[in-house]
Protein backbone atom coordinates (compact mmCIF):
# COMPACT_ATOMS: atom_id res chain seq x y z
CA UNK A 1 0.00 0.00 0.00
CA UNK A 2 1.43 3.39 -0.99
CA UNK A 3 0.49 6.52 0.91
CA UNK A 4 2.85 9.18 -0.34
CA UNK A 5 5.51 9.45 0.97
CA UNK A 6 5.00 6.12 2.79
CA UNK A 7 5.16 2.55 1.50
CA UNK A 8 3.63 -0.23 3.61
CA UNK A 9 4.33 -3.83 2.65
CA UNK A 10 4.07 -7.32 4.08
CA UNK A 11 6.86 -9.87 3.76
CA UNK A 12 5.57 -12.80 1.73
CA UNK A 13 8.55 -14.13 -0.25
CA UNK A 14 12.01 -15.52 0.37
CA UNK A 15 14.94 -13.60 1.86
CA UNK A 16 16.91 -12.99 -1.36
CA UNK A 17 13.87 -11.72 -3.22
CA UNK A 18 12.94 -9.40 -0.37
CA UNK A 19 16.14 -7.39 -0.41
CA UNK A 20 15.89 -6.67 -4.12
CA UNK A 21 12.15 -6.02 -4.04
CA UNK A 22 12.34 -3.60 -1.11
CA UNK A 23 15.20 -1.62 -2.64
CA UNK A 24 13.46 -1.48 -6.04
CA UNK A 25 10.14 -0.36 -4.56
CA UNK A 26 11.73 2.38 -2.51
CA UNK A 27 13.78 3.71 -5.44
CA UNK A 28 11.11 3.49 -8.14
CA UNK A 29 8.25 4.82 -6.07
CA UNK A 30 10.45 7.53 -4.56
CA UNK A 31 9.07 6.94 -1.10
CA UNK A 32 10.60 8.74 1.84
CA UNK A 33 9.63 6.01 4.33
CA UNK A 34 8.85 2.31 4.29
CA UNK A 35 7.18 0.13 6.92
CA UNK A 36 7.53 -3.62 6.55
CA UNK A 37 5.53 -6.14 8.55
CA UNK A 38 6.74 -9.68 9.22
CA UNK A 39 4.55 -12.38 10.75
CA UNK A 40 5.89 -13.41 14.14
CA UNK A 41 5.29 -17.11 13.44
CA UNK A 42 7.41 -17.30 10.26
CA UNK A 43 10.11 -19.97 10.62
CA UNK A 44 12.65 -17.63 8.94
CA UNK A 45 11.66 -14.58 11.03
CA UNK A 46 15.07 -14.16 12.71
CA UNK A 47 16.91 -14.22 9.38
CA UNK A 48 14.46 -11.76 7.83
CA UNK A 49 14.77 -9.34 10.74
CA UNK A 50 18.59 -9.48 10.59
CA UNK A 51 18.49 -8.91 6.83
CA UNK A 52 16.19 -5.90 7.05
CA UNK A 53 18.15 -4.47 9.97
CA UNK A 54 21.37 -4.91 7.96
CA UNK A 55 19.69 -2.91 5.17
CA UNK A 56 19.02 -0.10 7.65
CA UNK A 57 15.50 -0.89 8.82
CA UNK A 58 14.75 -0.31 12.51
CA UNK A 59 12.25 -2.11 14.71
CA UNK A 60 9.07 -0.14 15.15
CA UNK A 61 6.92 -0.37 18.26
CA UNK A 62 3.35 -1.47 17.51
CA UNK A 63 2.18 1.62 19.42
CA UNK A 64 4.30 4.02 17.36
CA UNK A 65 2.56 7.15 16.12
CA UNK A 66 3.86 6.57 12.58
CA UNK A 67 2.11 3.19 12.32
CA UNK A 68 -1.50 3.58 11.14
CA UNK A 69 -3.95 2.04 13.60
CA UNK A 70 -5.55 -0.08 10.88
CA UNK A 71 -2.19 -1.81 10.30
CA UNK A 72 -1.39 -2.45 13.97
CA UNK A 73 -1.65 -6.19 14.55
CA UNK A 74 -0.09 -8.18 17.42
CA UNK A 75 0.71 -11.04 15.02
CA UNK A 76 3.31 -8.91 13.19
CA UNK A 77 6.68 -7.32 13.83
CA UNK A 78 7.07 -3.93 12.16
CA UNK A 79 10.24 -2.37 10.75
CA UNK A 80 10.72 1.19 9.53
CA UNK A 81 13.16 2.60 6.99
CA UNK A 82 13.63 6.32 6.35
CA UNK A 83 15.13 7.13 2.92
CA UNK A 84 15.99 10.72 3.83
Amino acid sequence: MLTNPWLYCAVLGQQGELHDAARLRLERLQCANCIVCVRKNRPDRAILLRTFMFMGFQLLAPTSAILPRELANPEYIFLHYNMQ
